[in-house]
């Protein structure tokens, strides 16, 4: 778990949210075949969306993290966490498994 504190600023300017649409569709349309860029739509149809959107910046004060592998579960419900995540991420799922509560 990750906990960031700041002060949110909220942004309505049609430059400054263009500017992150644009950003973001190019981080993740990059690998893609056939990428698409916020420029290949038609502006009218651009301004008219970015308009339903309301950026939030939030300039990070204090951030802080806790390790989480179901230490809190009994030994049966770790093993069900680890079986679930063997697949999907084997690092994870052999920390969850082999994580010891008894031992902080």
């Amino acid at each position: 778990m990750v906990q960031a504190r700041g002060i949110a600023k909220i942004h309505q300017d049609q430059a400054w949210l263009g500017k992150q649409v644009n950003s973001l569709t190019a981080k993740h349309e990059k690998h893609r075949t056939n990428s698409w860029a916020v420029s290949d739509a038609p502006r009218p149809y651009i301004e008219s969306q970015l308009r339903g959107i309301i950026g939030i910046e939030i300039k990070i004060d204090a951030i802080e993290g806790k390790w989480k592998v179901s230490q809190n579960r009994n030994e049966a419900d770790r093993q069900g966490v680890a079986k679930g995540l063997a697949h999907e991420s084997p690092a994870m799922a052999e920390h969850v498994k082999n994580y010891d509560n008894t031992k902080i």
